[in-house]
């Protein structure tokens, strides 16, 4: 490259740019000509990359410097390996917009030999300069314009390869119920059904959903029995939208994550979750910042009743046990019911949010008695009286008479509380007058 001036570097050459003062010559500004050189050389490739150099893919290696065209389109029937420029020969934001015309993949790799991106057929990225050292892929940032396959293309293509920081497309684009050849959004936006925010669909067995299947909204009906929805990978999937509901069927529809993504879904690291009743539903949106599939929106019953007093934890002397669970709905709270042990009943929070604890009983002791819930006690042979005040979720005293009381309160839990219907070892006057009730209410 030659610029239309002496090479102000060579302090014998008379410097053009200041010929309007002749006494200036470039001598005077020695100490300064190799960094003015420099920019010079720059500012004026610049203006020379905005062509297109169009290489032919034959299975090699093309490696980019500081002076190549900023439009690369790569053609021919083969893949190809793009090797970007050293970082510290570029300055911040020089960038490459690079086309894929070939029929095979092409591999953008750092000057190191590390993977940038992946570019399928008919694919088209845009690759920029955020750090003039290293030589890994920490030195550039990638945005997809499209990642596209052609028409004739009979196979799903995994999404792995999209910029998690913030591509322009959930998955690949389609038109008309396929992929389209399309490379540029101003050319078929009127018209672009994007995966994962259009399609709805109907099932009625258990499904897995694809990176490349298209639906936004599952509808599941659970007649033939229990069904699972399994989402799909987090990765591939980037801030993708889903919709789920359980529009019929009296079995549960289940929830679960991929199995490399277990324990992913909402931030309460739940890795599966019940939609038990028709008219169950969440809104779920893959978060690569929080990590998660966040609940954007639900409608999700939980539902636990136990009955008929059974006596006293033989260990938790404090803690009431029950003869029967009639009602056992939902997975964002679990028991112990069937297997006390020891212990009296526990309940135990899967999912924060608001909970509405009912106990009620019926109680007679000549003496008074007293009958609550704690929450995360350890004085579990300890009257609920004289527990922790921190650990009293609600209590009612009864003085020398038969009296029916219901305590109702509604808490919001965190995952992991356990909450627990808490005595004084009196017996109630009627045993089967005796329950407790949890009930997920919502987020709040």
């Amino acid at each position: 490259m030659s610029l239309p001036y002496p090479d102000p570097s060579n302090p014998a050459l008379p410097s053009p740019l200041f010929s309007d003062v002749t006494a200036v010559r470039g001598d005077h500004l020695r100490a300064n000509n190799s960094a003015i050189w420099g920019d010079l050389q720059n500012l004026d490739e610049r203006a020379d990359r905005a062509e297109t150099l169009v290489p032919t893919a034959s299975g090699g290696t093309l490696t980019l410097t500081v002076n190549s065209k900023r439009t690369q389109r790569i053609t021919g029937a083969s893949t190809e390996i793009v090797v970007l420029p050293v970082v510290s020969t570029l300055y911040l934001g020089f960038d490459f917009e690079i086309i894929n015309s070939s029929s095979g993949n092409v591999t953008v790799n750092s000057s190191g030999g590390n993977l940038v991106a992946t570019i399928y057929a008919g694919g088209t990225l845009l690759v920029k300069c955020i750090a003039v050292t290293g030589t890994t892929a920490a030195s550039w940032v990638v945005r997809y314009i499209s990642n596209l396959v052609p028409d004739t293309a009979a196979t799903a293509l995994t999404l792995a390869e999209r910029d998690a920081a913030g591509c322009l497309f959930t998955a690949v684009p389609t038109v008309n119920g396929h992929a389209s050849t399309k490379k540029y959004v101003d050319d078929f936006i009127a018209s672009l059904v994007l995966l994962g925010n259009g399609s709805t669909v109907l099932k009625t067995a258990s499904y897995v959903i694809t990176d490349t299947d298209g639906v936004s909204v599952l509808e599941f009906d659970t007649t033939a029995g229990d069904l699972t929805c399994t989402l799909p990978l987090k990765a591939n999937n980037r801030e993708r939208v889903l919709t789920i509901k359980h529009i019929k069927g009296v079995n549960k529809l289940i929830i679960a994550t991929n199995a490399s993504d277990a324990s992913t879904l909402t931030n309460d690291a739940m890795s599966v979750m019940w939609l038990p009743a028709i008219g169950d539903m969440i809104k779920v949106k893959e978060s690569v910042n929080s990590g998660y599939w966040e609940i954007l929106t639900e409608r999700v019953r939980t539902s636990l009743m136990f009955d008929t007093y059974a006596g006293y934890g033989s260990g938790d002397t404090m803690i009431f046990k029950y003869t029967n669970n009639p009602t056992n709905i939902g997975n964002f709270a679990t028991h112990n019911h069937g297997s006390y042990g020891t212990h009296g009943l526990e309940v135990t929070a899967q999912r924060s949010g608001l909970f509405a604890i009912q106990h009620m009983v019926l109680s007679a002791n000549a003496g008074g008695s007293t009958t609550g819930t704690s929450i995360n006690s350890n004085q579990l042979t300890t009257a609920i009286t004289t527990i922790t005040a921190a650990n009293i979720l609600h209590l009612t005293y009864q003085n020398n008479s038969i009296y029916e009381c219901s305590l109702t309160t509604v808490r919001r839990l965190n995952k992991g509380d356990v909450i627990r219907p808490h005595g004084d070892s009196a017996v109630p006057h009627t045993a089967s007058r005796e329950t407790f009730l949890v009930e997920y209410i919502g987020q709040g």
